[in-house]
């Protein structure tokens, strides 16, 4: 919870230039949309991230307690869906930094 406050206060800091970058209402507009994509990417990454302390728990509890899963069938297919889950977070990481860089250049130029 404490990395999701400080986060979003991160994002928060670097997006309040990018609103007011240029005076024209093009690029305010342009720059409201560059955001706009920002708030629902870091949205989604929260949620992700949230989904994979869940995922993670529930493998953990399950190898303290292996009587609950004897063959290990509810375990793997746990882990398996957190490496998607964790590639799913890096690609949209990804996205975010090619999203701020490219704001970040328009905001140059």
């Amino acid at each position: 919870m404490k990395k999701i406050l400080v986060f979003s206060a991160l994002l928060g800091f670097l997006l309040a230039p990018v609103a007011w970058a240029e005076d024209s209402s093009q690029s305010r507009m342009v720059s409201n949309d560059v955001t706009h994509e920002l708030q629902t990417y870091m949205h989604q990454l929260n949620e992700l991230q949230m989904d994979l302390k869940t995922i993670q728990s529930r493998v953990s509890n399950l190898e303290m307690k292996p009587y609950l899963d004897p063959k290990g069938f509810k375990r793997q297919a746990l882990k398996r869906l957190m490496e998607k889950k964790h590639s799913e977070y890096a690609s949209l990481e990804q996205r975010v930094t090619e999203l701020k860089t490219r704001s970040e250049n328009k905001r140059k130029s």
